[in-house]
Formats: structure tokens, C-alpha cells, sequence
């Protein structure tokens, strides 16, 4: 019995250091991207971010959530891609997002799901959510194009939405504003929104700008 609790600590140490040399890795890759792009007058945001995500290892996934939610929503001003990178749909990688100070909703996004996988949680509770957002009054404005984070805490519950257009986390059903298209991860592209367990229709490679961001951020060490 103290031989296979002693083999069964030593297997979870192992993992265990297995992974924290894995994020030092990672961590130091990305920390040297983001000096490449901005330089080391503004590396006080990158190691703001770094000390965010180390500081939720093993947190529980409302905090994860909540916190990574709340550092993007307050430290990143939104404005449109067009004005931030002279391009209507550029996918920014996080370190872009917080070297530059602003993002459209799409750079909100990914920096947050890729905050939280970082942080340690299991992508399968994670998609990035293409919508059409409801942002007036439906007789007078049209909807428009919007992506979001929706985070699972089982497979077959209601979403949870992270956004940047609503300070709070909600439940899906709290946000009649949105409606979804489409969802996807580093798994593939789903139909599915209202639930997590279905599984993929395609592959990364079908959805083109999602598969150019999965091989920039790996550049970047993001992966």
C-alpha cells in the first residue's frame, strides 16, 4: 500500500514539475515575443498579464474566469481593427493585444481564452462564440458581427459568456443581445452554442483566420 501511494507521488510530482518547467518555457517565449514587437518600455503590462494567469494555477475556474474577465475589460480600450491595425479582421495574438492597449472584440476574445488556458483550465470547457450582437434598438440598428468566450462547467449546461461589451459574466440566457452563429476551439468548428457535447463538424483547417491565429500565437509560444 506505501509503495503504491509513494509510486502515485512521485507520478503526480513529475507531472507537476513536468508542467511548471512547461509554462516557464512558454512564459519566457512569450515574454521575448512581446520585447521583439514593443520593445522593453512596455514589457510592465506583459509581466502584469504574466503575474495575473501564473498567480491562477490551480484556482478555481469562477475565479479564473472572473479575474481574467475583469484585467482585460479594464486594462484594454476598445476601438476597431481598421483603426488599431489598418485591417478590417485582424486576429491579433494576446501579447499584440496588450502591447497595442486596444482591441476589437475579436482580439477581447482570444486574449481571454487564451488567459484561461494558460491558467490551466481544460480547453473542452472553453469556445470562442462568432455571433450577431443586438447593440440598439432592433428597428434602428441592424445586428452586428461580435465574437465572445463562452466557458462550460459541464458539457450539457448553459454557457457562461465572458464579453466586452457587458463588464459581468452571464448566463447565455442573460444575453438576449446575442445570437450565436457558430463556435470554435482548438478542436475544430462546432454548430452547437447551447450545449458543449457535441462534437466537431470540421477540422481548424476549414475555418482559415482561426488556423493563420493557431499557427502565429504557436510563433509566439501562446500554444
Amino acid at each position: 500500500m506505501k509503495t503504491r501511494y509513494l509510486l502515485r507521488s512521485l507520478a503526480g510530482l513529475t507531472l507537476l514539475l513536468a508542467v511548471t518547467v512547461y509554462c516557464a518555457v512558454s512564459m519566457d517565449l512569450m515574454r521575448a515575443s512581446y520585447v521583439r514587437l514593443w520593445g522593453n518600455e512596455s514589457v510592465s503590462k506583459f509581466d502584469a498579464w504574466q503575474g495575473l494567469v501564473a498567480g491562477l494555477q490551480g484556482s478555481d475556474d469562477s475565479t479564473r474566469i472572473r479575474r481574467i474577465n475583469d484585467f482585460f475589460n479594464r486594462k484594454i480600450l476598445f476601438a476597431d481593427s481598421i483603426d488599431i491595425w489598418r485591417d478590417k479582421d485582424y486576429w491579433p495574438t494576446p501579447a499584440e493585444t496588450l502591447g497595442r492597449g486596444m482591441a476589437n472584440c475579436t482580439g477581447f476574445a482570444l486574449a481571454k481564452y487564451y488567459s484561461l488556458r494558460l491558467a490551466g483550465m481544460d480547453s473542452a470547457k472553453l469556445r470562442l462564440v462568432y455571433v450577431r450582437a443586438q447593440t440598439g434598438p432592433a428597428a434602428a440598428v441592424a445586428p452586428v458581427a461580435h465574437m465572445v468566450v463562452a466557458y462550460y462547467a459541464q458539457p450539457d449546461v448553459e454557457p457562461l459568456i465572458l464579453d466586452n461589451l457587458i463588464a459581468d459574466v452571464r448566463p447565455a440566457s442573460r444575453r438576449p443581445d446575442l445570437r450565436p452563429v457558430f463556435s470554435f476551439s482548438e478542436s475544430g468548428i462546432y454548430e452547437r452554442v447551447v450545449d458543449a457535447t457535441s462534437n466537431p463538424v470540421a477540422n481548424t483547417s476549414r475555418y482559415s483566420k482561426w488556423e493563420s491565429f493557431l499557427n502565429k500565437a504557436t510563433e509566439q509560444g501562446f500554444r
